[in-house]
């Protein structure tokens, strides 16, 4: 066999070894990685779900009081943002079909018409770049452990997503609670300072004792301005995640309040092994490794290439095979090597520091997580039943002319003062739990709990308590 045909055919047989890219572009084996770890079914308009389907399932959640599993399926069909990481993992896959794919030959051609002769000398070559071929095997293995760390990476990155909506919408619910409860606040503090007014017209109330009901009357109506304002900013920060604008926006409800808290805190053990993140290092780790030979082998010598060529000269054919490369005089690819070594060993070093990190994070997670639970346990158990006994006894008494309307007042505050409590508890708590199954799930810690309700009745509770 000619030698030119024996290097197609070689090419041919190693295309064999090239991977194929499955057509759903990584979707599919995205959506059983989240299921597998708990999470609610992945859905992809326009590829896992036409968009006129998509857009009639968001109309019909609008249509209805938000929940939490609702925000998150609203989100996943709504978000660009997960567009994006979608689309990404398709950036990967393209990635890595570039990379286990045989190089392009290169081809060559030179026609020479020789002086006062009648004959035309025809030259032409294919080539390869023999490093390359040779190499392939270890290219696909790496090709595909960088696919495996982009899939991992892009499986962390949607369950970390969820429980991002998962803490957005604790955080608006409280603070949409909270505000609730800064106006009958701001409604008690009015009705105390207006019959403060009554008595001080009467003269049964000295004016010093008046303006104090003023101050805690503008007090509170400060705090609810503030409460207001935090529910708004919540319930926005809620529908960026959730993808919703304008009128979608504001057109959506809240259905019921926060949950108690179970009787028992949640179990389950946060291993690092199990992070998505730490396998994904663990892929980057095995592909940098997997390249190192490769790498410290073209920094030596360059590039190889073997060219296949075949030639008419004098009217007579002839063909042979050649093969050229770098001589390694001036620059020996020492730099190269090191380069490529140290990469390797950063990676290691990294994946060692995040494991002690996640260790730590989640051995922090479930003290405050358990923590959280025994302060929302004794706020519903023990505070919130006596300031309601409390509020009970002082409308007895009242009812009796036992004590004024003031005490009545101040009863009621106090309560609302304990459920307000209660509610950022409650908050702090389902935080907490949904960044423990964030973690559980293969996910980060994400961010700490930061309560988004704001302070009410402070001013009445500095002065009178």
């Amino acid at each position: 066999m000619r030698p030119l045909r024996s290097g197609v055919a070689l090419v041919a047989a190693l295309g064999t070894a090239c991977s194929s890219v499955p057509a759903d572009h990584g979707f599919d084996a995205l959506v059983d990685q989240t299921q597998a770890a708990g999470q609610p079914p992945l859905v992809w308009p326009g590829v896992s779900l036409d968009e006129d389907t998509a857009a009639a399932r968001v109309d019909a959640l609008l249509g209805r009081p938000l929940t939490e599993d609702t925000a998150i399926e609203l989100a996943l069909l709504s978000n660009r943002s997960l567009r994006a990481r979608y689309f990404t993992l398709r950036a990967a896959l393209g990635d890595y079909r570039n990379a286990t794919t045989l190089p392009n030959p290169f081809v060559s051609a030179l026609v020479l018409e020789a002086e006062d002769e009648p004959v035309t000398n025809l030259s032409y070559g294919l080539g390869f770049e023999v490093l390359d071929i040779i190499f392939l095997p270890r290219r696909i293995k790496a090709a595909g452990l960088d696919l495996d760390a982009a899939q991992a990476e892009t499986a962390a990155s949607l369950i970390d997503f969820m429980g991002d909506v998962r803490v957005a919408f604790y955080q608006a619910l409280a603070a949409e609670q909270g505000a609730a409860l800064a106006d009958q606040a701001l409604f008690a503090a009015d009705t105390s300072a207006k019959a403060a007014m009554a008595l001080h017209m009467a003269g049964n109330l000295a004016e010093v004792d008046l303006n104090r009901e003023k101050l805690g009357a503008a007090a509170m109506r400060l705090e609810a301005l503030k409460a207001n304002a935090a529910r708004a900013a919540a319930r926005e920060r809620l529908n960026s995640l959730l993808g919703l604008d304008a009128e979608a926006a504001a057109a959506w409800t809240f259905a019921g309040y926060l949950a108690a808290a179970p009787d028992t805190p949640p179990t389950g053990s946060v291993r690092p092994a199990d992070s998505l993140h730490l396998l994904a290092s663990d892929a980057r780790i095995d592909a940098a490794a997997s390249r190192l030979g490769l790498a410290a082998l073209s920094a030596l010598v360059g590039d190889v290439e073997l060219e296949l060529e075949r030639e008419r000269d004098d009217g007579h054919w002839e063909q042979g095979l050649g093969i050229g490369f770098e001589l390694p005089i001036f620059n020996t690819g020492a730099g190269a090597r090191q380069a490529a070594a140290d990469r390797l060993n950063a990676l290691i070093q990294q994946r060692q520091a995040d494991g002690v990190t996640r260790r730590a994070e989640s051995r922090r997670l479930i003290r405050e997580l358990g923590a959280a639970h025994a302060s929302a346990k004794l706020m519903e158990n023990d505070l919130l039943p006596l300031t309601r006994d409390i509020l009970r006894g002082t409308e007895l008494d009242y009812n009796a002319m036992q004590t004024g309307v003031f005490g009545l007042v101040r009863a009621r505050q106090d309560e609302l003062l304990a459920e307000r409590d209660y509610i950022r508890a409650l908050e702090t708590y389902w935080v907490l739990h949904a960044r423990f199954d964030q973690m559980v799930a293969g996910g980060s810690i994400g961010s700490a709990p930061n309560s988004q309700t704001r302070p009410v009745l402070e001013a009445v509770a500095e002065g009178d308590h």
